[in-house]
């Protein structure tokens, strides 16, 4: 979790979307944080601390579902630290970046320097390699509700019933967390339609398999 955020107490999963919503204090300033539920309009017009790029504090894994991470920068990663890892060798192995993990495409290798402004072509590839990547984003997002709507499935929580992030926590630390993000990340490839020449053994394993 951030090291910026004071009290996260108020922050709860939306029983809709499963997505992060509520109030964070960072440095003493209370911030909303909204989820896809609310209209573009209330997204548009909410504040956000300085230095943040969005108004998101924190998010669920977009692979296990399980763990709370920061975000709030263009630079926030979309994992935590275990499938950042397997996904992130698993996008070196390919060559391309099949399971986006992060918001900026460079992150993502996908970037047009400034001496290319005038290559058509490069261009071109430039604008396609975004749409993809757009296009992925989307996918992981869908992929994301179905695991934290699952996890909360799993730790019995109500349907319907706004889930406080801090009781997530807390019920979350009785599970099998090597064992879920074990079977997320296999599940996540499969979604993504990894070959299956590169599926994974077990989580730490990133390399082809022979």
């Amino acid at each position: 979790m951030s090291p910026f955020l004071h009290d996260t107490s108020k922050l709860a999963i939306c029983p809709k979307c499963f997505e992060v919503c509520g109030s964070v204090s960072v440095d003493g300033v209370m911030y909303q944080q909204l989820c896809s539920c609310r209209s573009a309009r209330a997204h548009k017009n909410v504040k956000f601390s300085p230095g943040n790029d969005y108004a998101t504090y924190v998010e669920l894994c977009r692979a296990c579902g399980l763990e709370v991470i920061q975000s709030g920068s263009k630079w926030s990663q979309f994992f935590c630290d275990q499938c950042h890892e397997v996904i992130r060798d698993l996008n070196r192995t390919l060559g391309i970046a099949l399971i986006p993990i992060g918001r900026h495409s460079i992150m993502n290798s996908i970037s047009l320097s400034g001496k290319d402004i005038e290559d058509k072509q490069k261009i071109e590839s430039f604008v396609k390699g975004m749409h993809g990547l757009w296009d992925r984003m989307d996918a992981l997002h869908d992929w994301r509700r179905l695991m934290v709507a699952r996890r909360c499935a799993e730790l019995g929580f109500d349907k319907g019933k706004a889930i406080p992030l801090d009781e997530f926590n807390f019920k979350a630390r009785s599970m099998d967390r090597e064992a879920i993000k074990s079977a997320s990340i296999r599940k996540l490839f499969a979604f993504f339609e990894v070959p299956d020449a590169y599926v994974l053994t077990d989580p730490s394993q990133t390399a082809r398999m022979n």
